[in-house]
């Protein structure tokens, strides 16, 4: 995220007075004014001899009267969600960061607020989909994957796994505005009364499947997606990914 000139930049200490009371080892909030009138005020949260951010930043326009984003740092670094907006005050874009690195969704909209552009990134911070909008949200364009693994976790690796072992693994799902999609996981050799899965709740772009392995040989795990819009053309996407493991 780029630091523009014109933003006004104020880091939030403290959100009610009893939070406020630090002792000694705590941040503590300061003001720094730059000696050129490009950038207006910042602060900042110390934490022993340096000078970091860490917690809530609201970035205002000059004048201080138009909130124009808020982020969240954690030992100097974005963490979570930013959130940007236009002067008119409709959504900008919205960007989930994790120490600095872009992870997960990004959204971008007109100015009138609907969607524009959608980008999901992978757990190194690679773009792996992109699909745009046009003003009256059809969809124009999209390349890319919607759907990303991000790691296959088993008590052992994935070609000597026994009877009775678990295995869990993640996927990161698009998480398109305006629009449908349907979500499976399945395995080519066992049906679902063989193997126990489950399948957790969404949170933000990330799904987690965990199953206990009961069928021994060789079997492949296939994750489906597939999404819906109700724009002019009625946009379909689908996607899957496949790995292989093996059971003794």
């Amino acid at each position: 995220m780029k630091k523009a000139k014109s933003l006004f930049v104020a880091i939030l200490a403290c959100l009610t007075a009893s939070s406020c009371q630090r002792n000694e080892d705590n941040p503590k909030l300061i003001k720094s004014y730059p000696k050129e009138n490009k950038i207006a005020e910042f602060g900042y949260l110390l934490k022993g001899n340096d000078t970091i951010i860490d917690g809530e930043a609201v970035y205002y326009s000059l004048d201080k009267k138009t909130i124009l984003g808020r982020a969240f740092y954690k030992n100097g670094l974005l963490n979570g969600i930013y959130t940007g907006y236009y002067g008119n005050g409709k959504i900008e874009q919205i960007v989930n960061y994790r120490n600095d690195t872009i992870i997960g969704d990004r959204i971008h909209n007109y100015t009138n607020g609907s969607i524009e552009r959608y980008i999901l990134y992978d757990e190194s911070g690679r773009a792996a989909f992109l699909i745009k909008f046009d003003s009256k949200g059809n969809v124009i364009d999209y390349q890319g994957h919607p759907i990303v693994d991000v790691e296959n976790v088993g008590l052992k690796k994935l070609d000597s796994l026994e009877i009775g072992d678990s295995l869990k693994y993640s996927y990161y799902l698009a998480n398109i505005p305006a629009s449908k999609y349907l979500f499976t996981v399945r395995s080519l050799r066992s049906d679902k009364s063989k193997n126990h899965r489950e399948i957790s709740s969404r949170k933000q772009c990330r799904i987690t499947v965990k199953e206990k392995i009961l069928v021994r040989g060789e079997n492949s795990i296939i994750a489906k997606v597939k999404f819906e819009f109700s724009d002019l053309n009625k946009t379909t996407i689908s996607d899957s990914l496949r790995f292989d493991y093996y059971v003794r």
